[in-house]
C-alpha cells in the first residue's frame, strides 16, 4: 500500500499532536501501516515523551522496544529530511 511509505513528522504542539502521534504509533504497532518512520523534530522537546515510551511502557511490558525503532528525534528540518531519506533508501529501494 502506498500510504505506508510516507513519514509522520511531528513538530512541538499542543494536545492534538500527541493524539496524532499515538494514533499513528498504534497503527504501526498493529501492523496496519508499515515501514513508516515517526520523526519528532526537536530532540529536547520530545525527550520526556521518548523517555516515557522507553522507560515506562517498555519496562512495564505494554510496548516492545522494537515498536520504538521507527522513532527519531532530529533537531532540525534538515536532519529530519536526512533521517527520512535514510529510511527510504534502506527500506524501499529493496522492494
Amino acid at each position: 500500500m502506498a500510504a505506508d511509505r510516507y513519514p509522520f513528522i511531528a513538530l512541538p504542539g499542543g494536545f492534538g499532536t500527541p493524539d496524532e502521534i499515538f494514533a499513528t504509533a498504534t497503527l504501526i504497532q498493529r501492523r496496519k501501516i508499515e515501514k513508516f518512520p515517526l520523526v519528532f523534530i526537536g530532540r529536547e522537546f520530545w525527550c520526556p515523551l521518548r523517555g516515557f515510551l522507553a522507560d515506562d511502557l517498555v519496562k512495564a511490558g505494554t510496548s516492545d522496544s522494537a515498536d520504538l525503532a521507527c522513532i527519531t528525534a532530529p533537531d532540525s528540518p534538515g536532519e529530519a529530511v536526512g533521517s527520512v531519506t535514510e529510511v527510504a533508501m534502506r527500506r524501499f529501494l529493496r522492494e
